[in-house]
């Protein structure tokens, strides 16, 4: 199987392409009017129509922006969601948090409601996402090459948290519910593993280790294979220091595992921070889908008094990664990373 990882600008999604032919997508990324997933199908030749399911892990901006063209695109596809969503909470919660002048368009909210939107019309297509959820093979049929892709994460007991939290904060302002969404969606976060014959994958989606006994750690006690390190790790939440977890760190073999990381170059605390360089001192091949800006995309102007702020243009960092090689394009060492950035 191959899988690709893009990003970011700031941006995440995943491509797995199975032996069988079939694709999976993870989450979706877009900046301005470039749906960066839509682009990689059609600059690779991909077919959307053999793509079975487009997965949102959850909806922050970063994951699902672009995600409403991606499905459209898919004609085929299950739409998998956090199956906390068909909670009576979260319904709750999306009915709630509706755009308006105080939220602005573009806004996440806008972005999964155009999802709910398309999902409304079309409700054979959606399905969801739990803990060791399987999404392939499909359960009618045996997988002869041993590929596997479960979800592991949020677990029950974050699930359960994750809702009595949420139904705290019905009970508060707009305001404050809006910064639940902001602030508390890493916690319903999806993360993978991935078998393929006997090799192990971990994709961290924006998991955070703030609850040992709920999150990574667990998720590595109960349901990865005691004593195999991974071949590939994808860092959960943009190598913060909150994505730090000792069990799975010990399963990233410093010669073998490639270790790909996601940055998110926005805001007052910018990540991977520079505690990152310290968790994966060692690893030998660790890398940080960079991206590039490639210039602007038209001339200043003025209009009267008004300045127009030009728009750059963008090319994400991509990591395919293949029978334990992984290809690069647009990404730098984690050390080059941070010291260009820190």
């Amino acid at each position: 199987m191959i899988i690709t990882i893009i990003g970011s600008s700031p941006g995440e999604s995943a491509i797995l392409m199975f032996s069988d032919g079939a694709i999976i997508t993870i989450d979706c990324c877009k900046r301005k009017n470039k749906n960066f997933m839509v682009e990689y199908f059609n600059d690779q030749g991909l077919d959307f129509a053999k793509v079975s399911h487009n997965v949102i892990t959850h909806f922050h901006n970063d994951h699902v922006a672009g995600m409403d063209e991606l499905i459209n695109a898919c004609p085929n596809s299950k739409v998998v969601l956090p199956d906390l969503w068909r909670s009576i909470e979260f319904k709750h919660f999306a009915a709630r948090l509706t755009p308006d002048v105080s939220t602005g368009p573009g806004t996440v909210i806008t972005e999964v409601l155009k999802v709910f939107d398309i999902l409304e019309k079309a409700r054979h297509r959606v399905d969801y996402g739990a803990e060791l959820t399987c999404l392939y093979p499909a359960p009618h049929i045996a997988s002869a090459t041993g590929e596997r892709l479960t979800v592991v994460s949020p677990t029950n007991f974050r699930k359960t948290n994750f809702l009595a939290s949420l139904a705290q904060a019905l009970g508060k302002s707009d305001a404050d519910l809006r910064r639940f969404g902001v602030e508390d969606q890493n916690d319903a976060s999806m993360s993978f593993l991935i078998q393929d014959g006997g090799s192990l994958y971990f994709l961290g989606g924006d998991l955070q280790n703030i609850h040992p006994h709920c999150d990574i750690d667990q998720i590595h006690t109960s349901h990865a294979t005691a004593g195999q390190n991974y071949g590939l790790v994808k860092i959960p939440h943009h190598g913060s220091s909150t994505s730090f977890s000792a069990l799975l760190r010990a399963k990233v073999k410093n010669n073998e595992t490639k270790v790909v990381i996601t940055p998110y170059p926005q805001g007052h605390k910018r990540l991977p921070s520079k505690e990152t360089a310290t968790y994966l001192n060692g690893v030998l091949e660790c890398y940080v889908l960079e991206g590039e800006i490639m210039g602007l995309a038209r001339s200043d102007r003025t209009i009267a008094s008004l300045n127009i702020v030009p728009v750059r243009e963008y090319r994400p960092g991509v990591a395919e990664y293949c029978d334990g090689s992984i290809t690069l394009q647009r990404c730098v060492t984690l050390e080059k990373y941070l010291s260009a950035h820190l």
